[in-house]
């Protein structure tokens, strides 16, 4: 079921990088935002979503909320009450007289709600709904690392599943899957993998099967140009019918020493960071998801990974944006507002203010 609210929402999104100009449908805001692969409004509502979480702070409480309310089992009873719809005395009598032999009919409609017990159960609905969404708020408040670690839900176990499925029927015999690595990502799966001919150790990225052809042959061409400046592991194999992509394998993920250090990110990483996006602008890629858990390291040093959301910075994307450094200016903001997220101290981020211009510092309250 698409909400209100999901529609709402969109109109509350910021666009001021983006020419400060005003969409009256989604359908502009999609061709604005260069957005085609949707086949519904629903489709369309998630992508333009997903192209906003690293710059709105209301995108991404958004989708936590979604998927709280996902994951949240619904009960027969709340079932019953979200498909229900509040119905007019007059409504009633027609549905009893579809539904019910002419012997029934009168007991039936003196069952139907009177006006004044419809507004009762109304505002307990809404009642119930403002419940329902000050639990949520609650749980995003708790700890973040708790968050991102807790148990995947049956709908996460399904998706799964699916690109289980997926990899199991992979007939290119060339390598031979070792173990899964990281967690399950929203467009598939990563393994360790090794290469049958020499026994050399990869990372496959296999995608879900509706995963267009086109799109991971673009992802896989932009990351092969930004790897050629080494900010990213090197492209190794790419195979459009069976879904994946094959690449260097690197050691750890960022976010698994700053768990080690409290929270903190060494001056150092924070200058490797700095050097990637200058670098990815130089290229002329820009990657567009700050996700703390896209960068890895190998040998201490910084890799940034996934360029599933990456895109060429044209002319037509540095108009849209109005800048001609995206990764440098919203990719350097965009992580600086996930760490103050995450509660990190300070000096996490202290060296890559100096990349964050005084207008955002003051628009998302950084210090």
């Amino acid at each position: 079921m698409l909400y209100k609210e999901d529609e709402n929402f969109i109109n509350k999104m910021d666009y001021s990088f983006f020419e400060n100009k005003n969409y009256t449908t989604l359908k502009e805001l999609a061709d604005e935002l260069n957005i085609t692969n949707y086949k519904n409004k629903k489709d369309l509502i998630m992508n333009i979503i997903s192209f906003f979480k690293n710059y709105e702070s209301i995108g991404k409480q958004y989708q936590k909320e979604r998927e709280i309310e996902v994951r949240k089992p619904a009960s027969p009873s709340e079932t019953k009450n979200e498909v229900r719809k509040p119905i007019s005395p007059s409504e009633s009598k027609t549905e009893v007289r579809k539904s019910v032999s002419p012997s029934e009919t009168k007991t039936e409609v003196r069952k139907s709600v009177s006006p004044s017990e419809t507004k009762t159960e109304v505002r307990k609905s809404t009642q119930e709904k403002d419940s329902k969404t000050e639990i949520i708020r609650k749980q995003l408040s708790e700890n973040k690392e708790n968050e991102v670690r807790k148990p995947v839900s049956k709908v996460a176990e399904t998706k799964t599943e699916v690109n289980k499925t997926t990899v199991s029927e992979i007939k290119d015999n060339k390598y031979n899957i070792i173990k899964q690595i990281g967690n399950v990502g929203k467009e598939g799966i990563t393994y360790l993998v090794k290469r049958n001919n020499d026994g050399s150790e990869f990372a496959m990225k296999t995608f879900k099967k509706t995963k267009s052809s086109k799109n991971i042959l673009i992802e896989s061409e932009l990351q092969n140009i930004a790897s050629k400046s080494g900010v990213c592991p090197k492209i190794i194999d790419v195979n459009v019918d069976e879904k994946f992509i094959v690449m260097e394998k690197l050691d750890t993920h960022l976010y698994d020493i700053m768990k080690k250090q409290n929270g903190d990110i060494s001056k150092k990483h924070q200058e490797q960071i700095i050097d990637i996006f200058k670098k990815l602008d130089q290229t002329k890629v820009f990657h567009a998801d700050s996700n703390i858990l896209n960068y890895m390291l190998k040998n201490n040093k910084l890799y940034i990974i996934d360029f599933g959301m990456s895109r060429k910075i044209d002319e037509k994307l540095i108009k849209k944006l109005g800048d001609e450094s995206p990764n440098l200016t919203f990719m350097t903001l965009g992580f600086v507002l996930k760490l103050k997220e995450l509660k990190c101290p300070p000096s996490a981020y202290s060296y890559l203010l100096n990349f964050i211009s005084e207008a955002n510092k003051s628009k998302y309250g950084i210090t």
